[in-house]
């Protein structure tokens, strides 16, 4: 996963994280099932469907997590890239803006954080053959 810090075209990798969610919220009545339709046919036709992105990680103090947390302070739209598979190079593209930013401070363990990302406009999945 990484995040685009500015217009640059440059995406900062997301190190230390320990899970991603990606949740497909369906606005249309004609993709009921992803499971019938595949995830790449549903994400292509994005137009009125959101995406939420949950991400748990440690905290590394990497750029990415410092860009991570300023756009969740400022509640500016950033640009994030998923890599599914280094193979097959799928990938999702969304711009996201940042619904909730949690950091989590225990005694005894290593802290860690919580981001939740909701995709703002059309959500495009990639495939380089």
């Amino acid at each position: 996963m990484s995040f685009q810090e500015n217009e640059s075209g440059v995406y900062l990798p997301l190190k230390n994280v320990k899970s991603v969610k990606i949740t497909l919220c369906n606005k249309n009545s004609y993709i009921r099932s992803i499971r019938s339709d595949g995830w790449m046919n549903a994400l292509e036709r994005s137009g009125e469907k959101h995406v939420t992105i949950k991400i748990n990680a440690i905290v590394g103090r990497s750029r990415s997590e410092i860009v991570l947390r300023e756009f969740a302070m400022e509640n500016r739209i950033i640009s994030c890239e998923i890599l599914f598979s280094n193979e097959t190079k799928e990938k999702l593209r969304t711009k996201c803006f940042i619904e909730l930013y949690e950091k989590h401070c225990e005694a005894g363990s290593l802290e860690s954080y919580t981001a939740i990302l909701q995709s703002s406009g059309a959500v495009h999945f990639l495939q380089d053959n």
